[in-house]
């Protein structure tokens, strides 16, 4: 080998030997600095109280929703419903996070209330997550502080992310006949459902029995905790949500809007709410129908139950039952609701549950039937009659 030779192939070895350091040197750092972030996600998620307001602490929340437990997703805690997609698993489960531990006693029918509040109800909750009272404890719900301050018997019959559309489905399944308030807590989230529902001719198209077993296997992989999950989901999220594909994310499941669909206007989303609801509740006159809108971290306001009453009060519209409208955006407050959370407190439930019961009533003094003959329901032919004016209303909707 001559000299020139000799010397290139050691200044190609030294290259490549600090070419290896380097690249191990940058391997190091970063792993440290991955560890560190790691660490300091883990710090902040579980003392949130340390979280700075703003882009800091919408940062953090990305970071927990990405990584905790879906109760409807859980095998544990939610079962396949051929009609519905799923309900609650009868019998006794805890659901925690990082904010929560709380208990849940699940009657036959799938809804978090007891067997007793099965039969013949006078007050019934329909709603989500909100209203089904992820984050408190079961007696700590507004529909069980309604039922322990009235005196009357309340079904929670709220499910996780179900819509107004599944809310009415389960509604059939139920023993109305000393029915005489109906809640329904409705969700800016609800809109989706309610469109399909109305463009599939008032039938819900529903997941299999096999798409929903692999959305519970995605939500237990990665709800449980492995080191390194929350530095992933902040630090490389094209890679997470790349995995999330793979793995049959819940939050990409076709719960919003396709992209060429504009957003509804407030109008719309009550229209289409109200032609839901007439269809479920025509031939029952007697029913008084309370609506409030609750959505996550407070974002809370009037325009929704405002737009629903606007819409109620004008002539010629079908009043087929008393309504009244509840704005909760008056009595519940930041402090109301988890940091990273997108639920209430135990505070936020008992300020609902106040406020129903001054809609309502004193306690005990809901209205009862006293000797009158319930009106008769009404004819498949008189319904679609009197639904004619809803479905045309919904024109501009399902264009």
């Amino acid at each position: 080998m001559t000299r020139a030779n000799e010397y290139r192939s050691r200044l190609l070895a030294s290259r490549a030997g600090r070419a290896f350091v380097l690249l191990g040197f940058i391997a190091i750092l970063s792993s440290a600095i991955v560890v560190v972030l790691e660490l300091s996600l883990d710090l902040f998620l579980n003392h949130p109280a340390w979280i700075p307001e703003g882009k800091p602490l919408w940062t953090m929340r990305r970071v927990y929703q990405r990584n905790r437990d879906w109760i409807q997703f859980n095998p544990r805690s939610a079962r396949y419903d051929p009609e519905v997609s799923y309900t609650l698993r009868p019998g006794t489960f805890s659901f925690t996070s990082l904010e929560f531990e709380t208990g849940y006693h699940v009657n036959s029918r799938g809804f978090r209330d007891d067997e007793a509040s099965l039969r013949s109800p006078e007050i019934i909750v329909l709603g989500d997550s909100h209203a089904m009272g992820w984050g408190v404890d079961q007696e700590e719900t507004f529909p069980q502080l309604l039922e322990q301050q009235s005196g009357a018997v309340v079904l929670n019959a709220a499910v996780s992310s179900y819509g107004t559309a599944r809310e009415v489905i389960m509604l059939e399944r139920l023993d109305i006949s000393s029915l005489r308030t109906l809640i329904l807590q409705y969700s800016s989230n609800d809109y989706p459902e309610n469109r399909r529902f109305a463009e599939h001719g008032f039938s819900l198209p529903i997941m299999s029995r096999h798409d929903y077993a692999r959305l519970c296997d995605y939500n237990v992989r990665t709800s449980h905790y492995r080191f390194g999950d929350y530095a992933l989901t902040l630090a490389a999220p094209k890679v997470r949500a790349f995995a999330d594909r793979r793995r049959y994310d819940p939050r990409n499941l076709p719960n919003r809007l396709p992209d060429e669909v504009a957003a509804p206007t407030d109008e719309e989303e009550a229209r289409l709410f109200l032609a839901i609801l007439n269809r479920a509740l025509l031939g029952s006159p007697r029913i008084r129908v309370v609506v409030l809108e609750l959505n996550s971290y407070n974002m809370n306001d009037d325009r929704f139950v405002t737009a629903l009453a606007g819409i109620w009060g004008r002539k010629g519209e079908p009043r087929p039952y008393e309504l009244q409208t509840l704005d909760v955006s008056r009595v519940l407050g930041e402090g109301d609701y988890y940091t990273l959370d997108d639920h209430m407190r135990p505070s936020g439930h008992e300020a609902v549950a106040a406020a129903l019961l001054e809609i309502l009533g004193s306690p005990r003094s809901f209205p009862r039937d006293r000797g009158r003959v319930a009106a008769p329901r009404e004819s498949p032919d008189a319904r679609g009659a009197r639904m004619t004016s809803w479905i045309a209303g919904l024109s501009i909707l399902t264009r």
